[in-house]
This record gives structure tokens, sequence and C-alpha cells, in this order.
């Protein structure tokens, strides 16, 4: 029986202001694709532009990912990106504070 992730848990806000700077930082440069779609997959606001998130997803992954399924798939894309990218939690905090 295979148990559900909990996506939610996973996930953290930096609230809208730490977003913007975020992305003003343009922190992905010099980043992998992995490093790139778990830190933004796993910040509930979108912290870079949505065009290079989806194709570091769609990279990861190995796969097209359609655009609409970031919004009704959002658990299956979860489950498929934890099983491929190992821990990137520290990189996430570095990234994050």
């Amino acid at each position: 029986m295979n148990k559900q992730i909990d996506v939610k848990s996973l996930s953290r806000s930096v609230g809208k202001d730490k977003a913007i700077e975020l992305s003003n930082t343009k922190w992905w440069e010099g980043k992998d694709h992995q490093e790139i779609a778990y830190c933004q997959f796993f910040t509930e606001e979108l912290i870079m532009p949505f065009d290079l998130f989806h194709k570091a997803v769609e990279k990861t992954l190995s796969h097209p990912v359609f655009t609409h399924e970031f919004g009704v798939n959002w658990n299956g894309i979860a489950e498929e990106l934890i099983k491929v990218i190992p821990s990137k939690n520290q990189v996430m905090v570095d990234i994050l504070q």
C-alpha cells in the first residue's frame, strides 16, 4: 500500500515581500534543474519566472508536464519530484533565508 505524501507539510511560505526579493536576486542562476524544481515547488509563492520553473520540472522528471497539470495534479507531480530528487532541504534552506 502506497502512503500518500502530505505535500502541504513539505511546503513553506516565505511571504509576498520575501518572494519578490528572492525573485529579484535571480537565485536560480547557477543552480541545477533539480534544485530549481525542488525549491520552487515546495515554496508556496512564485519566487522565479514560471517558465523557468516549468522547464526545470520537466527536465527533472524527464517528461513533458502540461501547464494545467500544475493546477490539477500538484500532488502527483510532487510525489514524482520527491522520488527523483535527492534531498535538497539544505539547498532550500540556504536559498530561502
